[in-house]
């Protein structure tokens, strides 16, 4: 498995040789080349300037054609199947954006048109750094990110969405062609609750599910009401219903209305979490959807949010410096790998092997480091007819 994603990336065993060892690392959680030699005794210099001899733009090309590649096979393969199987899969198209954190020189900063101050959810404060949008699709429980931008300073969150969320929806048509896909459903937050963007997602053929503000108004039953105002609605609803119901735990409530921002009726879908003492609520363009359906689907959001988590906090990319825009896009494509890599790994795991179905990455490294054993890792590094 390791040849064939290293060989689609490039045909100079050099570089295969350097973006295996670099997944292999993960396994032993060594997260960057020098570190990763160095723990087995070799001077990382020689390797690390062929590394630096190879363009930011050729890598970022070699990880979407990898990525989407090995996205075509399996959905292809989803396709031939019936429709109950897509329904079983949960799938959903995802967009969202993430800030990662870097440091540039004075210089370097003046001359980056896409080095910027964001607020950071992961940090609670503004950040300097990049800002990347990224979209694609949950399947086979895992995130394909399908189509990444780094955004430039000024250029705002909807208009890049637009440009992502056209690109995604040709890609998939281009691989469909000749099947008969169903209803795919399209979930965002609050922060791509735009017009024009889920208009352009619903044209696309997707159906639309987001999260409304709570200064938003709706028409619900001739009363014109504030998103905040539904929800103490719901609450009184709620408290009725549990008082009725004892045995239950849980309530969610569905309703049509009119959201006067989008000028139409959706459903919303009025619940709270688990656990939560917070009331959520999530509307969408298809006022034939079921609430059992809706919420499924805007819960595989959570897979573009593992994925971000995955790359900052497994895989340390805000750790490591980057001295300007080219060297943070080569980190961030050999970090999008891993992650994938990582992921598909798990995955094989939770089927494959009985009892595992819940197993994380990190339990799965130790057992594998500790059953391969430091030898392995130094001979993969010194042999030089690895990967040819």
């Amino acid at each position: 498995m390791l040849t064939e994603l290293a060989s689609a990336y490039s045909e100079d065993v050099g570089y295969q040789k350097l973006i295996l060892l670099q997944l292999i690392g993960e396994i032993y959680g060594q997260h960057t080349l020098t570190g990763l030699l160095s723990s087995v005794g070799i001077n990382p210099c020689q390797s690390n300037k062929k590394w630096q001899k190879l363009g930011y733009k050729l890598i970022w090309s070699w990880l979407e054609e990898c990525i989407r590649n090995e996205f075509k096979a399996d959905f292809e393969e989803l396709l031939k199947q019936s429709g109950s199987s897509w329904s079983r899969q949960n799938i959903t198209a995802i967009g969202d954006e993430s800030v990662f954190r870097q440091w540039l020189c004075s210089e370097s900063k003046e001359n980056d048109e896409h080095y910027q101050r964001s607020f950071s959810g992961q940090f609670c404060k503004t950040v300097w750094g990049y800002k990347m949008s990224v979209w694609g699709v949950m399947m086979n429980d895992r995130f394909y990110p399908l189509v990444i931008k780094c955004l430039k300073s000024g250029e705002t969150c909807s208009s890049v969405a637009e440009k992502c969320v056209e690109e995604l929806a040709d890609f998939l048509n281009e691989i469909s062609k000749g099947y008969d896909k169903p209803e795919m459903f399209f979930s965002t937050d609050s922060g791509f609750n735009n017009a024009l963007l889920l208009k352009k997602i619903e044209e696309k053929g997707f159906v639309p599910i987001c999260v409304p503000k709570d200064n938003h108004c709706i028409t619900y039953k001739d009363k014109i009401l504030k998103i905040k105002e539904l929800k103490i609605y719901f609450e009184n609803k709620e408290q009725k219903y549990l008082s009725k119901n004892p045995d239950e735990t849980a309530f969610c409530w569905r309703i049509k209305a009119n959201y006067r921002m989008h000028q139409r009726e959706v459903i919303f879908i009025v619940f709270r979490l688990k656990g939560s003492k917070k009331v959520s609520v999530v509307f969408c363009f298809d006022i034939h959807s079921q609430a059992k359906t809706i919420r499924r689907h805007w819960f595989a959001r959570t897979s573009i949010e593992q994925f971000f988590r995955l790359m900052k906090t497994t895989l340390r990319i805000q750790d490591s410096t980057s001295n300007n825009y080219e060297r943070f896009i080569k980190k961030f494509s050999m970090t999008c790998l891993k992650a994938c890599f990582i992921l598909q790994i798990r995955n094989r795991v939770r089927k494959k092997i009985r009892g595992m179905k819940k197993v994380t990455w990190v339990n799965i490294r130790r057992e594998l480091a500790y059953d391969l054993g430091v030898c392995w890792l130094e001979n993969c590094a010194k042999n030089h007819t690895f990967c040819t």
